[in-house]
């Protein structure tokens, strides 16, 4: 197909969803002027989430997600309680962390519902995750994220406005994050507050329904 041209001829019109795996696809080969970018979306409506009581992180229990870099950095955060919701083959290695509640696979609604009570999300892969639907799904439940200075995350996460963002791999810069989160609960929820308003603005089912159409018709056209 490369031979052919096919990407450049065949198609007339690609979605990446960040701007950080559009340069990949660039860098990939597929012409950049036919890359449009659009985020994924969530449809989660707006909760009770007044009362805020620990850290959480959800998501597969393996290597790459970083856990490792979250289990150094909490041994010097021995207040600091952090609830894990999933499963993976790190499940009994983190199940010998005070700090941690491991609570295994949960399904969507009991998730958010945690998001809802927690102070702040962490997410802090080592591996260029994809989009990162985790993170929206934070914003829509006015959660703040803590999250890696890398790839789609670095995108999503405004750093000191709906969240934080640490430099990947390393437990002091996520220990000096978490330890800012605890001890800044007031601007916690400030961020929170604009988390959501990044959810509406951006990663509604309004507002994706928009971008799509514009996308399927700047398509058309062509």
């Amino acid at each position: 197909h490369r031979f052919l041209n096919t990407y450049e001829n065949k198609i007339t019109a690609y979605i990446a969803l960040t701007h950080f795996t559009k340069e990949k696809f660039v860098q990939g080969g597929l012409p950049a002027q036919r890359i449009h970018v659009k985020p994924n979306f969530v449809d989660i409506p707006e909760g009770d989430n007044t009362l805020r009581e620990y850290g959480l992180y959800v998501g597969r229990l393996s290597p790459e997600k970083g856990l490792d870099c979250l289990s150094q950095a909490i041994k010097s955060l021995p207040d600091v309680r952090i609830d894990i919701i999933g499963e993976g083959v790190m499940s009994k290695a983190l199940g010998n962390i005070p700090n941690f509640r491991i609570l295994g696979w949960k399904p969507a609604e009991e998730v958010y519902n945690a998001m809802r009570h927690a102070k702040y999300l962490v997410v802090p892969s080592i591996w260029y995750e994809t989009f990162g639907l985790i993170v929206i799904e934070a914003f829509a439940c006015g959660l703040p994220v803590i999250a890696s200075r890398i790839g789609a995350l670095a995108e999503l996460v405004s750093d000191g406005k709906n969240g934080l963002l640490f430099e990947p791999g390393s437990p002091e810069s996520l220990a000096e994050a978490i330890a800012w989160s605890e001890n800044n609960p007031d601007k916690l929820v400030t961020m929170g507050n604009n988390a959501r308003r990044d959810y509406e603005s951006r990663y509604s089912p309004q507002r994706n329904y928009v971008e799509l159409e514009s996308i399927y018709t700047h398509a058309l056209g062509q």
